[in-house]
């Protein structure tokens, strides 16, 4: 089994974990530290989210040049690329510091009429904290850009399920003796380290990875920069969408309301993660299709068919299944008090479902160096979904922020990311579109009647009905795809995966 198809599955594996554990943790904490401390949390983790933009925005970077060495053979290159590397780590890290004292001011600025004095206090300690793990992980960020270099994503993803469980028990174990936020924020730092730590062992014991003392190599450092800087200003703005929202809601009203909005927020950030996870394998593929190959462009464009369809059959499983049991789902999850966070995550979905199943082609615009009509576009429509926010939060409250989201959104990745792919990537966007929209008209009918089904024909409740419902739902889902919409390349994945389940079945 080659390592990109085990790390596909390891992404899975991961995600579905990273997935249950998020769903244990938003109830153990709203039960531990309360809805006030969990809106304080999740207000924080708004404002320091605008900074981590850029370890992940220069490790975009230096995975581009390192792969594209390592595919040329050229060894020399590769080590100067991390090198490099480091160096503008080390920088970014000094700049994170002298960053985070702005943030840590403005916080208070912003919110000192809003919080507590023991409230303040507390949110300016979490910022704090989480500015010494972003400096942490930015100074050992670079051993993480070698690992997914080196396609050793089993590593990756199986540290990562570590980190997470690690940060479950601790939370358990510690947060019935100090049930604030900023023990949270505490936790997550001290388990990072050690996951960052592994990483640099494993980099250099393992994959042998040695990185040289040398000095700046300022026209490598700049491409590396200048390709960076359009990721960074299109991670900005991804997110002023994502976390915008929950500052605004916390001036105009308060914690408690950050709190179910975030509940919301947690919904289509998972629906987020089940669909892109498949793309974080495939960097270097493109990297060797679009540097090597001829026929780059249709060997990439093929593939961001593919793997669209393939995430829109997650996509629309997950997306129809909360449309049908979201409400049962939040009643029982965190309560009803929460059910508001139900048309928050649905008016965001349906216009993410877009951006989503697309997500191959940022892969491609990334190791063709034209990140920055993204990033671009992207900061323009997220300072226009900020002026949106503002006016319709004061009216419809937290759905008015949801819409505008959604609003600024469906013109970018609905709209204007399609046209840029069309016609100046050159990716088959109508036949993308017409596999998406072939699949989506034959499953309505049965969505429809599975919606009706529950509303009016299903009365049972309780964890056990509802996992039993979505169950048979999931299974029916599956069974109507594999009959009505799979293509050959479907039915091929399909085939294998129950012949190995199979097997492994007769083995037992």
């Amino acid at each position: 089994m080659n390592e990109r198809y085990k790390g596909t599955i390891f992404s899975y594996i991961y995600m579905l974990e990273h997935i249950l554990i998020n769903l244990l943790v938003v109830p153990l904490l709203l039960l531990r530290i309360g809805k006030t401390e969990y809106g304080i949390y999740q207000l924080v983790a708004s404002f320091l989210a605008y900074v981590t933009v850029f370890e992940s925005s220069v490790t975009a970077g230096v995975m581009r040049f390192y792969c594209e060495a390592l595919a040329r053979g050229d060894k020399g290159y590769a080590e100067n690329v991390l090198s490099n590397a480091r160096i503008i780590y080390r920088i970014l890290a000094a700049i994170v510091v002298i960053v985070g004292a702005f943030c840590i001011t403005g916080f208070f600025f912003l919110y000192k009429d809003s919080f507590s004095e023991y409230q303040m206090r507390e949110s300016i300690g979490s910022l704090c904290i989480l500015f010494l793990n972003l400096v942490l992980t930015l100074l050992n960020a670079v051993y993480l850009a070698t690992i997914n270099a080196a396609e050793k994503f089993t590593f990756v993803k199986v540290t990562a399920m570590a980190n997470d469980i690690l940060c479950l028990l601790a939370y358990l174990l510690l947060l019935g003796f100090y049930p604030y936020a900023i023990a949270v924020v505490l936790i997550q730092t001290i388990f990072n380290f050690l996951m960052v730590t592994a990483r640099k062992y494993y980099s250099e014991k393992e994959l042998h990875i040695e990185i040289t003392q040398r000095f700046l190599d300022k026209p490598l450092a700049r491409k590396i920069i200048l390709f960076s800087g359009g990721i960074l200003l299109a991670s900005i703005a991804d997110q002023i969408f994502w976390k915008t929202d929950q500052i605004i809601i916390g001036k105009i009203y308060n914690a408690d309301m950050v709190a179910v909005y975030a509940v919301g927020a947690q919904i289509y950030m998972i629906y987020m993660k089940l669909g892109i996870t498949v793309n974080s394998v495939f960097f270097p593929k493109v990297s060797r299709l679009l540097n090597i190959e001829s026929d780059g462009i249709e060997q990439a464009s093929d593939l961001f068919i593919r793997v669209g369809r393939i995430a829109f059959y997650i996509l629309l499983l997950i997306l129809s299944g909360f449309i049908i049991f979201g409400i049962e789902f939040l009643d029982l999850w965190v309560g009803n008090a929460y059910r508001e966070a139900y048309a928050v995550a649905i008016i965001v979905m349906v216009p993410f479902t877009i951006d989503i199943i697309q997500h191959m082609g940022l892969t491609i615009i990334q190791v063709l160096d034209l990140y920055k009509f993204r990033a671009k576009m992207y900061f323009v429509a997220a300072l226009l979904n900020i002026v949106l926010t503002i006016a319709m939060t004061w009216r419809y409250e937290m759905n008015g922020a949801a819409l505008a989201t959604a609003i600024s959104m469906f013109i970018t990745s609905g709209i204007i990311m399609n046209w840029f792919y069309d016609k100046k990537v050159g990716l088959n966007i109508r036949e993308f579109w017409r596999n998406i929209i072939t699949i989506a008209i034959r499953f309505i009918p049965f969505i429809i009647v599975a919606y009706l089904g529950n509303c009016y024909c299903v009365h049972a409740t309780g964890w056990i009905w509802l996992v039993v419902k979505i169950g048979i739902y999931t299974i029916l889902y599956g069974l109507i795809a594999r009959r009505f919409t799979f293509s050959d390349y479907e039915t091929e994945i399909w085939n294998r995966f129950a012949d190995k389940i199979g097997a492994m079945m007769r083995r037992r």
